[in-house]
C-alpha cells in the first residue's frame, strides 16, 4: 500500500518536472522507485581517509578485496553476490585480478566487484563503501547526502585518536532523523593503551545515547572484533524493516527533489513577474513614443504638403513669367497682321495653342523633377523616423500638365460683327461704318465730319481705323490670355493636389501598418513569458508536499 501512494507520488512530482522543463529531476524521481524495488540489503561503509573501510571490508569476506592503502580514494566501491568473479569499472568490465592494480594506479569514480560469498548471499547484503567523509562545512549537506544515497544500513568508522569530530557527529545527526540503522566501528586503537581504548569507546557511547541513536560500538581492534562486527551486521538484517526504510528514504529523496522544484518555481515566478514589470514599462514607454510619433507622421504629412504649395507656387510663377512673354509675341504678330478678324478667328487659337503647349512642357519636366525629390524627401523621412524602406510602395502621382487642351476662349471681342461685315465689303463701306465703330471707340461723329471734309482718302481712313482695331484688340488679347493662363495654373493646382493626395493616402496605409507591426510585437508575449505558469506550478508543488506530509504524520 506505502509503496503504491509512493508510486502515485513520484508520478506527480514527474508531471510537476516536465512542466518546469528540470529532466534531471525526472531522474531523480526514477531513482526512488526503482530503490523500493532493487533487490539485496545496501550496507553502505562511511568515515574518513584512512579510517579502515576497506580493511574492514576485507576481513568481513575473508580475502583481500579491495587495495588498502593510506592515500585518500576518491572511487565508490560497491560489492555483491555473482555468479562469476568480475569488476565492472567506469562501466568497462576488468577481470577481478587486475581490480586492485587498476585502483592503486588511478582511482575510478564507479566499481562494481561480483564475486562469490556465502556470506553475502545468505544475508543479501550488497557491501558499498563510500569516498571518504571529508567536507567543509560550505558542502556539507551534500556530502551527506551522497553518503547515504541507496542506504538501508550503515557501518560508520570513527578514528580512535579524534574521536567524533564534527563530521561524524553531523553523519550520526543525519542517520537519527533518517532512521537509518547504525552499528559504530572505532578504528586505530590498536596505537592506545587498554584504558584509553575503554574511555575512547564510553565517549562514542555517549555520543550516540545523545543523538538519538541505538547502535552498537564495535572495537575491531579487539581479538573479536570483526566478530563481533559480523555477528551484529547479521542481527541488524534479521531483525531491521528493509522497505520501510527504503519508503522513508525514498520520501526524503522526493522531499529533497520538490524542495528544488519549489525553488526552480519561485525563480521562475519572480522571473515572470520582473519580465512582466519590465513589459509593462516598456508598453507605457512605448505608448509614449507612439503618441511622439504620431504627432510625427501628422507634421510629416504637414511639411509634405507644405512642399505642394510651395511646387504650386513656382508653376503659377513660371506661368506668370511665360504669360507676359506669350502676350508680347500675339500683340506682335497683330501688329503684323493686316486683316484682325481673321487673325483673331483663324489664327489666336492656334498660336495660344502652340505657346501653351510649350510652356506646359517645360512646366511639365520641372514637376516631375520637383514631385520626384518630394516623394524622395518623404521616403527618406519615414526611413529615418519609422525604419521604413526606401522602397516604400508610394503610388506614381502621374501628374502630366502638357496635355490639357485649350478650349475656344469665351471672351467676346468688342464690335466683332461690325469687323467682320467691314472685312467683307471691302474699303469703301468702311467710311460708312466707321461712325459706328468709332463712336462706340469714343472718338464721336465729330472726328468722321472733319476726316470727310479734309479730303481723305477711304483707304487712309480704313487703316486709322484699323490702327483703332488693333487698339481695342489689344485689351481684349489681353484678358484672354490672362484669363487662359488661369485657367491651366488651377488645372495644374488641381492636378498636383490630386496626385499629392494619393501619395498621403499610401503614406497613411503606410502608418496603418507600422502601427499593427509596432502593436503586435508589443502585445505579443514571449515564449519564455508564457512557457511555464510558475504560480500555478509552486502552488501544486507546494500541495503535493502538504499531502505528502499529512500521509507520513498519519
Amino acid at each position: 500500500m506505502q509503496e503504491t501512494v509512493l508510486s502515485d507520488w513520484v508520478r506527480s512530482f514527474r508531471d510537476l518536472a516536465r512542466r518546469a522543463g528540470r529532466t534531471d529531476l525526472l531522474e531523480a524521481a526514477h531513482g526512488e522507485v526503482a530503490r523500493l524495488r532493487r533487490d539485496g540489503i545496501y550496507l553502505i561503509f562511511a568515515g574518513g581517509t584512512n579510517f579502515g573501510k576497506s580493511t574492514r571490508i576485507n576481513a568481513l569476506l575473508g580475502r583481500s578485496i579491495l587495495p588498502v592503502s593510506s592515500m585518500r580514494s576518491t572511487s565508490g566501491i560497491s560489492i555483491r553476490v555473482g555468479k562469476s568473479e568480475t569488476a565492472v569499472i567506469d562501466g568497462e568490465t576488468k577481470p577481478f585480478s587486475v581490480l586492485d592494480t587498476i585502483l592503486q594506479k588511478e582511482p575510478a569514480a564507479d566499481v562494481e566487484v561480483s564475486l562469490t560469498s556465502d556470506w553475502l548471499e545468505a544475508n543479501r547484503l550488497c557491501l558499498v563503501e563510500r569516498p571518504p567523509l571529508d567536507a567543509s562545512d560550505e558542502d556539507l549537506e551534500s556530502i551527506l547526502g551522497a553518503t547515504l544515497r541507496g542506504a538501508d544500513m550503515v557501518v560508520h568508522l570513527v578514528n580512535a585518536l579524534m574521536p567524533i569530530n564534527h563530521l561524524d557527529a553531523a553523519l550520526l545527526t543525519e542517520c537519527a532523523r533518517r532512521e537509518l540503522p547504525v552499528i559504530v566501528v572505532v578504528s586505530k586503537g590498536d596505537h592506545l593503551s587498554t584504558e584509553d581504548r575503554s574511555t575512547v569507546l564510553q565517549h562514542v557511547e555517549r555520543h550516540i545515547a545523545g543523538s538519538g541513536l541505538k547502535a552498537p560500538v564495535i572495537d575491531t581492534e579487539a581479538a573479536a572484533g570483526i566478530e563481533d562486527l559480523r555477528e551484529a551486521i547479521d542481527t541488524l538484517v534479521a531483525s531491521v524493516d528493509v522497505a520501510r526504510i527504503r519508503l522513508r528514504q525514498s520520501k526524503e529523496g522526493l522531499f529533497t527533489a520538490l524542495d528544488q522544484l519549489e525553488l526552480v518555481a519561485r525563480a521562475g515566478l519572480e522571473a515572470q513577474e520582473l519580465n512582466s514589470r519590465k513589459r509593462s514599462g516598456e508598453r507605457k514607454k512605448r505608448q509614449q513614443g507612439f503618441e511622439a510619433q504620431d504627432l510625427l507622421w501628422t507634421e510629416i504629412e504637414q511639411c509634405f504638403e507644405a512642399r505642394r504649395h510651395k511646387l504650386d507656387e513656382q508653376v503659377r510663377q513660371h506661368l506668370e513669367r511665360n504669360r507676359a512673354a506669350t502676350l508680347e509675341a500675339l500683340l506682335f504678330d497683330l501688329e503684323r497682321s493686316r486683316n484682325v478678324g481673321q487673325w483673331w478667328n483663324r489664327d489666336l487659337s492656334f498660336r495660344l495653342q502652340r505657346e501653351l503647349k510649350g510652356v506646359s512642357g517645360q512646366v511639365s519636366s520641372s514637376i516631375s523633377r520637383l514631385v520626384a525629390g518630394d516623394i524622395r524627401w518623404l521616403q527618406e523621412q519615414l526611413r529615418d523616423n519609422f525604419k521604413l524602406p526606401l522602397s516604400a510602395p508610394f503610388v506614381d502621382p502621374g501628374i502630366a500638365v502638357d496635355d490639357i487642351e485649350i478650349e475656344p476662349s469665351d471672351v467676346a471681342l468688342a464690335d466683332m460683327r461690325n469687323l467682320r461685315v467691314a472685312s467683307r465689303l471691302g474699303t469703301a463701306a468702311t467710311v460708312i461704318l466707321a461712325g459706328l465703330v468709332l463712336t462706340q471707340a469714343s472718338i464721336g461723329g465729330i472726328m468722321l465730319a472733319v476726316s470727310s471734309m479734309s479730303g481723305l482718302a477711304a483707304d487712309q481712313i480704313a487703316q486709322k481705323l484699323t490702327d483703332k482695331d488693333r487698339s481695342a484688340v489689344r485689351g481684349e488679347l489681353d484678358r484672354l490670355v490672362q484669363q487662359v493662363w488661369l485657367d491651366r495654373a488651377t488645372q495644374i493646382s488641381a492636378r498636383l493636389k490630386n496626385g499629392y493626395d494619393e501619395i498621403i493616402v499610401a503614406m497613411k496605409r503606410e502608418q496603418e501598418n507600422w502601427h499593427e507591426s509596432q502593436e503586435l510585437a508589443l502585445s505579443r508575449p514571449t515564449e519564455a513569458a508564457n512557457a511555464v505558469d510558475w504560480q500555478q506550478l509552486l502552488e501544486d508543488t507546494q500541495a503535493l508536499a502538504a499531502k505528502m506530509m499529512r500521509r507520513g504524520e498519519a
